[in-house]
């Protein structure tokens, strides 16, 4: 996979307390990338949540998705060679804004505390196997669709 968190900022920079401007640049994209992620996420959970469901479907929704695009965005990397601004933006910055592994941890908590074990431990392994499945998907669909070109 693509390593990205430091993407653009070099073994000089980590540690300086006044970053440079390439990575006050790679900070910009991923608060503007996580901005934007978070509102996807927070637009698909409004449109999915329904306040009668004891399950937690859009979290679901977003984690499985966001899963099926970092693998995506990791291959497009990969086979495309996008700049490390670019992939910081996508992977770090939407991809992190977007998905919600800490609403999922909250929400599997409250299923159990609630006492619904069988729909937290659905939910939980669900959520786990789906976006495992998902990034499978994206690494090969990512392979197909972003293959080098000759």
């Amino acid at each position: 996979m693509v390593a990205c968190w430091a993407a653009g900022t070099s073994p000089r920079e980590r540690g300086r307390v006044f970053p440079s401007r390439r990575t006050s640049v790679i900070a910009l994209l991923v608060f503007l990338g996580a901005g934007l992620g978070g509102v996807a996420r927070y637009g698909i959970g409004r449109l999915i949540y329904r306040p009668t469901e004891h399950m937690p479907w859009g979290t679901l929704l977003i984690n499985v998705t966001g899963s099926l695009l970092i693998t995506l965005f990791a291959s497009a990397a990969q086979n495309r060679g996008l700049t490390p601004q670019t992939q910081v933006f996508l992977i770090a910055g939407l991809c992190g804004g977007y998905t919600t592994f800490s609403a999922f941890s909250a929400e599997t908590l409250t299923l159990a505390q609630s006492g619904h074990w069988g729909r937290a431990a659905t939910y939980a392994v669900a959520s786990v196997v789906l976006c495992v499945l998902a990034s499978l998907a994206g690494l090969r669909l990512g392979g197909i669709v972003f293959a080098k070109t000759a």
